[in-house]
């Protein structure tokens, strides 16, 4: 939690800034991970069963008067996605946004999204996928 002696009150008053970093998430750009909307996260467990239709194929077919086309079908297959539970939690008291004259509270929400991208590159542990 961000306390008084963790602010620096401003002398003359000039508005904090938001230091931002430079790096993104590479596997985030990659494609590599995204979230998939529609995903119900089980009670308990670490894989989530995900169903998908598979591609089409076959070969296309020369029309006839005299003969009807093949039905082809699509088949259903099936993905399993791991459940990555990770958190982490700021906080900051009234005092300290009083004293700064700035919203600390908002300065913590608007980094939020760039520090789960630098902790989604810097994450060491194995990770075994399951097929």
């Amino acid at each position: 939690m961000t306390i008084l002696t963790d602010i620096i009150e401003p002398e003359v008053f000039n508005e904090y800034v938001i230091e931002r970093t430079a790096e993104l998430s590479k596997f985030r750009a990659s494609g590599i991970i995204a979230p998939v909307s529609d995903i119900t996260v089980p009670d308990g467990g670490t894989l989530v069963n995900m169903p998908f239709w598979g591609d089409l194929d076959g070969d296309d077919e020369v029309l006839s008067d005299s003969a009807p086309l093949g039905v082809g079908k699509i088949q259903a297959k099936q993905d399993a996605a791991i459940v990555l539970a990770r958190g982490k939690a700021w906080g900051a008291n009234d005092l300290s946004s009083a004293f700064s004259g700035d919203d600390v509270m908002a300065a913590i929400g608007s980094l939020v999204a760039e520090y789960w991208a630098r902790r989604e590159q810097a994450w060491r542990e194995p990770i075994t996928f399951f097929v």
